[in-house]
């Protein structure tokens, strides 16, 4: 097959299999229908302004309380399997109640099943103990309208954020404390902070899927706290304990910094009893200077296992562009091309190969820094970030790539439950370089979702230098054995067609020769 980065989605009619179906991820567009609850019709959300009601009803607006849980392949919600897919969006970076929903609406079109949401609290306190959430600061209302759009919430609150804001998120008030750390155990901050956190739940406690309030999934504490060192742990552990004891019931989790190994539950260091209740990390692989050279691409699923066996590879930063700082070379436009179609593409299938479950891009839509909220050190009045929906709420050739992802996900319902095995071997047949394999089998329902009863399975290719342009030719074999002999022959047949074209959907024999680009391909096997 042939790979092009530059090419949208193709379509075609669909090829039912009576062996092996194997879909390429990239031309896959089917539409996924969203879950209905069973029983009565359910309870619409509150109306809130230029609103009919739910847009989809799934189990962050049906009105009933839900479970939800993790475990070390993905979240849960009553049992079920969640793939989280999600963007993160700022709403102070769009000053207009009334513009947030096209901005949730254009994220549920494009395949995203959730959002990623910071607060500010220095905009919404700027005297102590007082706190303003009307008007453009409503949070009341965005979380409204999110659960109304059928998106899942990840709430980040902080008390930090960064998010390339003023004293990242803090209140100008707090440097006149006299604290040598703003984010410690201090007294003279410490209350703050709390107080901050409780203003916050007593809003979004009345938003979680759990309760049956809203779309409220997952809840993050503090951000980006980089080491355990003096008594950072205790500062951690006295938030979680007072978000927990605010009536926050879902799942709580910190955004590690680089994937460093903090603040991981369980662990034997300080960070590990602080009562969070699973590990997520952030990932910027292309780094952020847009006129530079980029990055590599990582496996970053043999480093999380080194840190955690029990939680979900959780990606709560992933890069979807890059901040242009205040004097820097480049522009917005720079680092649209910089985190462009074809690495988004790439890096998104590389996820799935590396079992990520939940994933937020950082950014979705970027927005404006208004009123001097911008950080002077890295970011300036656009913070239109290069994201998949630009400053100008238009939607990117990138957010194309975004939602064949997400509606691969949907569709594609076992990659939820995956394990890994040994990569299939390659050959590379014609051009200069090497092609990376991946292989994933699933672990859950093996006999009812696949014709071989072993389990479907995804497969994954890419080069090995994820930053070659070259045009390389490979082939394969392919084996349906069992899980856990994954190289015994069974299901093997051996029929190399070179003339064969990719199609959104269609049956393969076990080797094939193929071309790629420099991105990525990944394959379904029932």
């Amino acid at each position: 097959m042939t790979v092009r980065s530059s090419q949208g989605p193709r379509r075609g009619g669909a090829t039912k299999a009576a062996a092996i179906l194997v879909t390429a991820a990239m031309g896959l567009m089917a539409i996924s229908s969203p879950a209905v609850a069973d029983g009565p019709a359910p309870r619409p959300p509150s109306a809130s302004p230029g609103s009919a009601g739910p847009s989809v009803i799934f189990p962050g607006n049906d009105g009933k309380p839900h479970t939800v849980t993790t475990d070390a392949r993905s979240m849960m919600v009553d049992g079920r399997r969640l793939n989280v897919f999600s963007g993160e969006f700022h709403y102070w970076r769009l000053p207009s109640p009334g513009d947030w929903r096209d901005v949730f609406q254009k994220m549920r079109a494009s395949g995203f099943n959730a959002v990623s949401l910071y607060f500010f609290w220095g905009l919404h306190s700027t005297e102590p103990g007082r706190f303003d959430f009307t008007g453009i600061k409503d949070i009341d209302l965005l979380l409204t309208m999110a659960e109304q759009e059928g998106l899942y919430v990840i709430a980040r609150p902080g008390p930090y954020v960064n998010a390339e804001i003023s004293m990242g998120g803090l209140p100008a008030y707090l440097t006149k404390s006299g604290a040598g750390s703003l984010r410690s155990t201090d007294p003279a901050v410490l209350k703050e902070s709390l107080d901050w956190i409780g203003a916050f739940d007593r809003i979004a406690r009345k938003h979680q899927v759990a309760d049956g309030g809203g779309s409220i999934v997952t809840y993050q504490a503090e951000n980006e706290l980089l080491n355990e060192g003096g008594d950072r742990p205790a500062f951690m552990k006295a938030l979680v304990t007072k978000i927990k004891g605010d009536g926050i019931t879902v799942p709580v989790f910190h955004n590690d910094y680089g994937a460093n190994g903090a603040y991981v539950p369980g662990s034997g260091s300080a960070g590990g009893n602080v009562g969070l209740d699973y590990y997520a990390f952030d990932n910027y692989p292309l780094g952020f200077n847009c006129s530079a050279g980029r990055g590599q691409v990582p496996d970053m699923e043999p480093r999380v296992r080194a840190l955690t066996a029990t939680s979900p590879l959780f990606i709560a930063e992933g890069q979807g562009g890059a901040f242009t700082p205040w004097g820097a070379s480049f522009n917005t436009d720079k680092c649209a091309d910089f985190v462009d179609p074809a690495f988004t593409r790439q890096y998104g299938v590389n996820n799935l190969a590396n079992g990520v479950t939940m994933f937020n891009y950082y950014m979705e839509y970027g927005g404006t820094n208004w009123g001097w909220t911008g950080s002077p050190s890295s970011g300036f009045t656009s913070y239109d970030y290069g994201a998949a929906v630009n400053e100008d709420r238009r939607l990117t050739p990138k957010a194309t790539v975004q939602k064949e992802l997400g509606y691969f996900q949907k569709d594609f319902a076992p990659i939820s439950a995956m394990v890994p095995q040994a990569p299939v071997p390659v050959a590379v047949d014609g051009g200069a370089g090497t092609v990376k394999s991946y292989q994933r089998i699933a672990t859950e329902d093996q006999a009812a979702a696949s014709v071989s009863g072993n389990g479907a399975r995804f497969l994954g290719f890419r080069q090995s230098d994820s930053n070659s342009t070259a045009e390389l030719k490979y082939s394969f074999p392919l084996s349906l054995s069992p899980r856990k002999d994954v190289a015994a022959a069974s299901y093997t047949t051996d029929d190399t067609d070179t003339a064969a074209k990719t199609r959104p959907t269609s049956t393969w024999p076990s080797k094939r020769t193929a071309s790629t680009r420099p991105w990525s391909t990944p394959s379904r096997l029932w």
